[in-house]
């Protein structure tokens, strides 16, 4: 099944990568933390640059699924350096979403003390 996704996070097309992103939260919930550190993790870092703003959006949307789905460690190593970046953004949205996440994952997954801990590190 992996695979798949692999193959279909490279295609070309807008509308399909946004509607996999979106709807990749079950995936992530039954596959192991290994799968989503080795192809998911750098797939959603891939796509966090992306020169379509929507498929930025939709990666940056998808973000504190990842959290909850791995440790903070993990987190912390692979995608917290790349939430913080798209602070940063050229679109509005984009920025918006990342605070809109940045929120949630400490709220619903790790804590406020994790929040402040990684802005005050990044200012």
């Amino acid at each position: 099944m992996i695979p798949m996704v692999s193959i279909l996070l490279k295609n070309n097309n807008t509308e399909v990568i946004v509607s996999l992103i979106e709807n990749m939260s079950d995936l992530v919930k039954i596959i192991g933390t290994a799968s989503i550190e080795e192809k998911i993790i750098p797939s959603i870092c891939t796509l966090t640059a992306d020169k379509t703003w929507r498929i930025r959006l939709a990666a940056t949307q998808f973000l504190p699924q990842i959290a909850a789905a791995t440790n903070q460690e993990v987190f912390g190593q692979k995608l917290e350096g790349v939430l913080i970046s798209m602070l940063m953004d050229s679109v509005f949205t984009i920025r918006e979403t990342a605070l809109q996440s940045l929120i949630e994952i400490s709220q619903s997954t790790f804590s406020t003390e994790w929040l402040m801990r990684i802005m005050i590190a990044k200012i």
